[in-house]
This record gives structure tokens, C-alpha cells and sequence, in this order.
């Protein structure tokens, strides 16, 4: 001890604590803030964008419940004392619902060449859920790997909390997020192609004349072929004989879903055209039916005409003229006479015309002389059949007895079927056309004979008799 007395001095200083403030992935990243034991303050103003701060604590991860600082939703600050320590805290985030960002769905092939459909744009909060419906495209099946679509950004689909899951199995088929992430998101989902028979469309091709702004008729449609979608169509085209193929146009399969499509998506067909007789096209996921326009080439056609007389049973005697053919161009225009014949009608739609095929069309006029069938030439034979009806006014029935020391015959080898037993005994008639006002017009007795309208005579006494007629 010093001799002299000793004295001591007792220096206090203020009890100063300090808080550090890591931002957590907000900013400021680091900030630290000093004061005495019993003072209070705020905590720093952090940003994090699409979040809010909802707590301050004391572990990164936010589960420490020991001195947690709730932050007020509107100050978005917290109010804290001071301590005599040195304290850390960390910013806990939670998503700012408030924000949001837009999410699209699309579709797509497996490479990505075709997009079946681009939904428009969804606005999304942050953080929040949704799900992308697989929909169902026609010879396509979701991409069983998982591997080909492309989400952007990338989301996690492992771990305790992914961000997105593949919910291929679950009905209905979904791509779920879980957490909106905090930028614009495209779901584009890819699909591969199926390999069943069911996968395939039909591929149809209908022949008409005309042209594609003034379309004609109907001439042929080909077998449907089937393709897989994306499959290379190779197909040869075949017009009607006496057309050419001049153009094309698409019917069916040219028109694909827009982004209203609710389900059952489609693709329409791509790169068609048509080259000589060639057609080529990428086949799409529907049917398709193209129209080739075709011109008449000018090849000819027989038209086939007969004129029948309905009230002989005699094969050669129906005949009234002999046939008549004539070749006429492929769709030209054919204006066929209905001749006049003596003894028959000619009115009343008189001759009764037959057409075959029967898909030929025509009209027939009775309305002025001559009468006329009038038609556009198809791509085939066309037998034209006029049936004529006797007109009982200009007939008379020619009588034949067999006289005395004869018989009269009809022997089918001499005598024509239109010769028929009369009314008195072993009598034969037969129908024959009177004179009428012109030399020509009536039958005379040697076109009887040469008609073989005349039976047989055979004399009893022969060969002491012979026959001799009289009328």
C-alpha cells in the first residue's frame, strides 16, 4: 500500500448492444444497428422483389421461435429493444401475393416444330398454385420421359418442396406448380407421336370440274388413305378419263386450334402442292380432303342411241332405225334429236327416253319439234333407249285365210312373231302400218313380206296345186 492514501476512481459507460440484420436474400444484405440496453428501435426497411418481409429471426431458416420480430404488414418494420449482447437476425420472406406474372401454356410435337396450341397469357400471383391441363391431341401421347418439354425457367420437380410435379397418372392429366415463380413462366408441353392404327387420319381426294372460283360438279371421289400426323404425303392423282388436273384446294384439314380450343387439339396441314399429277403434303393430326379442279382434255365418248318399237315382239322388227353412235368430247354439250317416226306417237313425252348410266344429266323437252334430249357429256358410254308407241289410228290389222285346198303356217324359222292366229278358223294377223299422207309413209306388201309378216302356205294336193293369192 502507498503511504499516502489511495484513491479510486469508477469510470461507468453505457450499456450499448448491438443487432446485425442479414437481409436473407433481400436488401440491404448487411446491416448493423447500435444502442443502449433499455432503447428500442425499428428494423431496417428490406426489399426482395415479389416478397414481403413477415419476421425477423435469429436462424437462417426461420424456425427459431426465441425473440422473433413480427413485422408490421403495413410499415413492413418491426420494433425491437436493445440489449446488452451482440444479436443476428435474419429476414424471413413470404411471397407478395399482391404481384403477379404471367403464365402460358403451350403444345407442341416432340421437336417442337408444330404447336398445336398457345393459350394466352394468365396473369398468376407469386407463390401461388396452378396446374396446366394435358390435353388430348389426336396420334400424339404426352411425352412419357418427361424430358422433352420445356418449362421456362426451369422448376424443381425433387425434393420436400418442388416447385412443379408431372401428374401424368392422376386424372385429369396435369403439370402442377406448386410456387409461381417470380417471373413470366412458359409451360410448353411436348407431346410424341402414337404408333396405333387409331393414331391415323384420313386422307381424302374428290375430283370436280370447274375451277376453284367457280366449282363444278362432283365426278369421282378416290379410296381414303390413311397417315400417321408429320407423315409425308406422296400421292398421285388421278382425274376422271378425259379430264386433266389444273388446280387444288384444301376442304378439310386446313384449319387448326386456335387458343379457345378446349380439348382435342389439331394441326393443320402443311406444305401442300400439287405438280402435274403429284401431290405432295405434310399430313397433319385430322382428316384432310382436297378438291382437284379438272378441265375437260377433249377425248371422246360414244353416245349409243336405239329406237325400239314397244309393240313388236319380233327382235328385228323392234328396231325402227338402225343404231346410232356417235363419239362426243368428255363434259361437251350433246343436243340428241328425237326423230318423228310414222305410226308412232309424237306427244305426251313421247318417245319415252331411257338413259343409262342413270346418274347422267339431262332433260328431255317435248315442247317443241323435234322433240330433243339435251345433256353434258360424262366421262363414259351413254346409252340413250327410245321406246315408241304405236298409234292405233295409223294401224290396221291385215287378215290371212287359207282359202280353199290349203293351210296357212307361222313356222318361227319363216314367219315373224308378230304373225299370230286370227279369229277364224286357221286364220293368221298380223299389224301393219295404213298409207299415210306421203309416198313413204305405210307398209307396202313387199315390205310385209320382207318384215316377214306373211305365214306360210302349204296346199293340200301339192304338187297339183300351188298357192295363188287374192285379196
Amino acid at each position: 500500500m502507498p503511504e499516502d492514501g489511495l484513491k479510486i476512481y469508477y469510470r461507468f459507460k453505457k450499456n450499448i448492444g448491438t443487432l446485425r440484420f442479414i437481409g436473407n436474400g433481400g436488401l440491404p444484405a448487411d446491416l448493423s444497428m447500435s444502442g443502449s440496453g433499455s432503447a428500442t428501435g425499428m428494423t431496417p426497411v428490406v426489399s426482395r422483389y415479389g416478397y414481403k418481409v413477415s419476421k425477423w429471426t435469429l436462424d437462417q431458416a426461420g424456425t427459431n421461435p426465441v425473440d422473433v420480430l413480427t413485422v408490421n404488414p403495413t410499415s413492413g418494420q418491426a420494433v425491437f429493444t436493445y440489449g446488452s449482447e451482440e444479436r443476428t437476425y435474419y429476414a424471413q420472406w413470404v411471397y407478395d401475393t399482391s404481384i403477379s406474372f404471367d403464365l402460358v401454356a403451350m403444345y407442341s410435337n416432340a421437336d417442337g416444330s408444330i404447336n398445336f396450341q398457345t393459350l394466352n397469357p394468365v396473369a398468376t400471383p407469386i407463390g401461388s398454385a396452378s396446374a396446366i391441363a394435358v390435353k388430348h391431341i389426336h396420334g400424339y401421347q404426352p411425352d412419357p420421359s418427361q424430358t422433352l418439354s420445356v418449362i421456362t425457367p426451369a422448376l424443381t420437380t425433387t425434393g420436400t418442396d418442388p416447385q412443379a410435379e408431372w401428374a401424368l397418372s392422376a386424372t385429369p392429366k396435369q403439370y402442377k406448380i406448386h410456387h409461381m415463380p417470380g417471373q413470366d413462366t412458359a409451360v410448353d408441353l411436348h407431346y410424341v407421336l402414337g404408333t396405333a392404327e387409331s393414331d391415323k387420319s384420313n386422307f381424302v381426294v374428290e375430283y370436280y370440274s370447274g375451277s376453284v372460283a367457280a366449282p363444278g360438279t362432283l365426278l369421282k371421289t378416290d379410296t381414303p388413305q390413311r397417315y400417321f400426323p408429320e407423315a409425308q404425303i406422296s400421292y398421285t392423282v388421278n382425274p376422271p378419263l378425259g379430264y386433266d388436273a389444273t388446280e387444288f384446294a384444301v376442304i378439310d384439314g386446313n384449319v387448326a386450334s386456335d387458343a379457345t380450343t378446349v380439348d382435342n387439339l389439331v394441326n393443320a396441314i402443311r406444305d401442300e402442292d400439287l405438280t402435274g399429277t403429284l401431290f405432295t403434303a405434310i399430313m397433319p393430326n385430322q382428316d384432310v380432303k382436297i378438291r382437284v379442279y379438272c378441265t375437260p382434255n377433249g377425248t371422246g365418248v360414244p353416245l349409243v342411241v336405239d329406237y325400239e318399237d314397244t309393240g313388236s315382239l319380233d327382235p328385228a322388227l323392234k328396231v325402227l332405225l338402225p343404231q346410232k353412235i356417235a363419239t362426243h368430247a368428255i363434259a361437251s354439250p350433246v343436243n340428241e334429236e328425237l326423230p318423228n317416226i310414222y305410226g308412232y306417237f309424237y306427244s305426251n313425252n313421247e318417245p319415252l327416253g331411257t338413259v343409262t348410266p342413270a346418274g347422267v344429266g339431262g332433260s328431255f323437252q317435248y315442247t317443241t319439234v323435234p322433240y330433243s334430249y339435251a345433256f353434258t357429256m360424262p366421262t363414259g358410254e351413254v346409252d340413250l333407249k327410245l321406246e315408241y308407241h304405236r298409234d292405233p289410228s295409223k294401224w290396221v290389222k291385215l287378215t290371212y285365210l287359207p282359202g280353199n285346198d290349203g293351210t296357212l303356217g307361222n313356222d318361227p324359222a319363216k314367219v315373224s312373231p308378230d304373225v299370230h292366229a286370227g279369229i277364224a278358223a286357221g286364220s293368221f294377223e298380223a299389224d301393219v302400218t295404213k298409207q299415210g299422207a306421203n309416198a313413204d309413209e305405210g307398209y307396202s306388201f313387199a315390205a310385209v313380206k320382207a318384215k316377214r309378216l306373211v305365214p306360210t302356205v302349204t296346199a293340200n294336193d301339192a304338187p297339183y296345186y300351188r298357192f295363188k293369192a287374192s285379196s
